[in-house]
């Protein structure tokens, strides 16, 4: 796809191609790290339930029950862009969190 800077911005900020499965994980009392898949641009990320969780971007802080940007449940889904370096670590803030998420990258 030969795209203009701008125009491969905004594809890439305004199409969604799932990579891999929509996945939930229901136990994350301990920090767990999402792996991005090859291809993977964006995070589709959602705290389902009634419990809150944390999540952290660098690799290097672990997120814990009071440190972490938060994802308050049931609020919408955010997409979180991904670049190469960037690890997704989450922990619930009390016990029995849902998160629901999805890979994806840009179309062929």
């Amino acid at each position: 796809m030969d795209l203009h800077p701008t125009s491969y911005l905004l594809n890439d900020a305004f199409t969604f191609k799932p990579i891999g499965s929509h996945l939930t994980m229901t136990q994350c009392s301990v920090a767990t790290t999402l792996t991005a898949p090859s291809g993977a641009t964006k995070l589709l990320l959602q705290a389902t339930g009634s419990i809150d969780v944390r999540y952290t971007l660098d690799g290097l802080v672990t997120p814990t029950s009071t440190l972490g940007f938060v994802l308050v449940h049931d609020d919408p889904a955010i997409a979180i862009p991904v670049a190469d370096g960037v690890t997704v670590t989450m922990i619930e803030e009390a016990a029995n969190a849902t998160i629901a998420y999805q890979w994806a990258g840009l179309p062929a």
